[in-house]
């Protein structure tokens, strides 16, 4: 529907133009700003599409971090940490933006889970705890995909 939309008021445009050049008169004038106007109106709603694909661009380059941390099996979890700080600050973006109230309690909630996998704890238990961590990280952070494709 956009691309069409912009196609049309651009040939809208243009024969308003030549219209313009052969005749003078008011109907150039009312075509060209019929043209525009659809123009316009095409480009303004495209732009959501485009937030939506960088939502999901900037959130793929998220995950892939927190993959690439995890696979490396570091000793610390401060960088993964730090990832789920940039989870939290882009689950704040998207409810910030979202302009319907259906996706806030699930924000919420996945707001409320990585913020808690953010604080956990990591034990000497053989592993058990560090798994954990990592597992519940990579739960959380698929969920927030799935918000992420909604909107």
């Amino acid at each position: 529907m956009k691309l069409p939309a912009t196609i049309i008021s651009s040939i809208a445009i243009v024969i308003a133009i030549t219209w313009f050049y052969y005749e003078p008169g008011f109907e150039p004038v009312i075509t060209s700003l019929l043209g525009i106007s659809g123009l316009l109106w095409s480009l303004s709603h495209s732009k959501t599409t485009n937030k939506n694909n960088t939502y999901s661009r900037e959130f793929d380059a998220l995950k892939a971090r927190w993959y690439a941390e995890r696979v490396i099996k570091p000793a610390s979890t401060d960088d993964a940490r730090w990832l789920l700080g940039e989870a939290l600050d882009f689950l704040s973006t998207l409810r910030v933006d979202d302009n319907s109230d259906e996706h806030h309690p699930k924000i919420d909630e996945l707001t409320q889970k990585i913020k808690t996998i953010q604080n956990m704890q990591i034990f000497i238990d053989g592993g058990k705890s560090y798994a954990e961590f990592w597992n519940n990280g990579t739960e959380a952070l698929e969920e927030t995909a799935v918000i992420t494709n909604k909107i």
